[in-house]
């Protein structure tokens, strides 16, 4: 395999992530999550996510940053209606969220493989 295979772009091993699937694009969208952190010390120790990828059943792309705070586990659901992924709710750190974030815009790309 050459190296640049090696090399792809893909999100880092999480749990908790949000998943849900684009009718329009026919791809999923990812967002946030945690790392596991330390056994017995998970939510003081874990790091959370904030990024949001595309998948389109062969590649990864990372969508550019403009959303909300990390978290892990909110509620993410397409609307076929509004043509636009929702994401709801979610925790970290410093507390819950009651927060309603849309991702609207597909195309603000900033790399894949």
């Amino acid at each position: 395999m050459p190296p640049n295979e090696l090399e792809r772009q893909i999100p880092v091993l999480r749990r908790a992530e949000d998943m849900a699937w684009c009718t329009m694009e026919q791809t999923f969208y990812f967002f946030g999550g945690q790392d596991t952190g330390t056994f017995g010390l998970i939510f003081q120790t874990a790091q959370y996510f904030d990024d949001t990828w595309q998948w389109d059943g062969k590649h990864w792309t990372q969508l550019q940053h403009i959303g909300p705070a990390a978290r892990w586990p909110a509620g993410l659901t397409f609307d076929s209606v509004r043509k636009r992924s929702v994401l709801f709710g979610g925790f970290n750190q410093t507390g819950n969220f009651g927060d309603t974030w849309e991702l609207y815009d597909p195309d603000a790309k900033v790399g894949g493989s």
